[in-house]
């Protein structure tokens, strides 16, 4: 939420001309890094995927939930994979930098979620 939140801010304040080009790929380029370290922290720690994990042996009703995010997982991921490839396809128009930026941020995000279904599929340990 706040990746986006930093991210919408800086697309305004390079549409009304406050931040050059290279100030937002920049600023896009440390977001990236400031979120790759936020989301390995998160991951390592078990704190998204304990509760899943552990809410699997409680009964049916939390089975179907746990379901439920696992489909809801795998069509983001969908989702994530289609706009990587447009956002391909758009990575000659300028400036090429937030471009790339964003097709991280989008890889990024896309490991997160593939990993998290791979933890729910396995179960605990």
């Amino acid at each position: 939420m706040l990746f986006c939140a930093v991210g919408l801010l800086l697309a305004h304040e390079f549409s009304i001309g406050a931040i050059s080009t290279r100030s937002l790929a920049i600023a896009l380029a440390a977001l990236l890094l400031v979120s790759a370290v936020g989301v390995a922290l998160i991951l390592r720690s078990g704190w998204m995927c304990g509760p899943i994990l552990e809410s699997r042996h409680k009964g049916s009703e939390s089975r179907r939930g746990t379901l439920l995010a696992m489909w809801t997982a795998k069509i983001a991921v969908i989702v994530l994979v289609l706009a990587f490839l447009n956002g391909l396809r758009h990575i000659t128009e300028r400036p090429l930098a937030p471009r790339l930026v964003g097709l991280g941020a989008n890889l990024l995000v896309t490991f997160a979620v593939v990993s998290v279904i791979q933890k729910m599929t396995r179960g605990p340990k």
